[in-house]
């Protein structure tokens, strides 16, 4: 997914959501495979703020994806979380009241995450507000889902020399097949398995899933 792509994404999504859930701004972003972020996209926001957030106030964000993962929901709440005092000026600075963070994953890997944000006077999300969000999320990473995969397909496997076989084990990494079930898939052993992935380990240049994920992502 290209960054025009993204943004369109994110646009579409902010804006079926605000006819049932009040959402003052946004702030959207991919994430690489060193869990940190890039294409940041943002609304409502004063450019100097996200500005002075990311070289700052980023570290002390209780959302922010390097400091913890979701392994579950990947959804979370700032109101809900242990806020340090640095962050809390932050947001009585910028007028603040809460946030929703939701991250989206490829293959169990977080390469996206979108910042739903309230002012102080429209005050935190409700727990009705939280399901709801919960629900459409993952209805809306169906199709995110196919999209990242079918992305997959103008990866130029030519250029790294990756054989029809190991094209075959990337597609069902991408799914989310672990090597056992790979193995089931396509009739081979499991160490074999393990040979192909670290053959295209090599000839990618990554040292795990995580980074070939990334990489296939354009997130590297």
């Amino acid at each position: 997914m290209n960054y025009q792509k993204w943004t369109l994404f994110v646009d579409n999504f902010i804006s079926s959501l605000m006819d049932t859930i009040i959402i003052d701004a946004y702030f959207a972003y991919r994430i690489n495979s060193n869990l940190k972020t890039f294409d940041h996209y943002f609304k409502n926001i004063n450019k100097n703020t996200i500005e002075y957030y990311l070289k700052k106030m980023q570290q002390h964000d209780p959302l922010f994806i390097g400091k913890s993962i979701p392994s579950e929901d990947d959804i979370l709440v700032l109101s809900k979380q242990p806020i340090p005092l640095q962050y809390e000026n932050f947001m009585q600075k910028n007028n603040i009241g809460d946030n929703i963070e939701l991250y989206f994953k490829f293959n169990k890997i977080p390469v996206l995450g979108i910042s739903l944000i309230r002012n102080k006077k429209n005050g935190c999300f409700t727990n009705e507000e939280f399901i709801f969000l919960k629900c459409y999320q993952n209805f809306t990473n169906k199709y995110l889902q196919e999209e990242l995969i079918n992305n997959k397909v103008k990866f130029p496997f030519q250029k790294y020399k990756i054989t029809k076989k190991e094209e075959e084990i990337i597609r069902l990494i991408c799914m989310g097949k672990n090597n056992e079930q790979i193995s089931k898939i396509l009739f081979i052993s499991i160490s074999t398995v393990k040979t192909h992935i670290q053959h295209i380990f090599q000839k990618i240049q990554v040292n795990n899933k995580h980074q070939l994920v990334s990489r296939l992502h354009g997130n590297s």
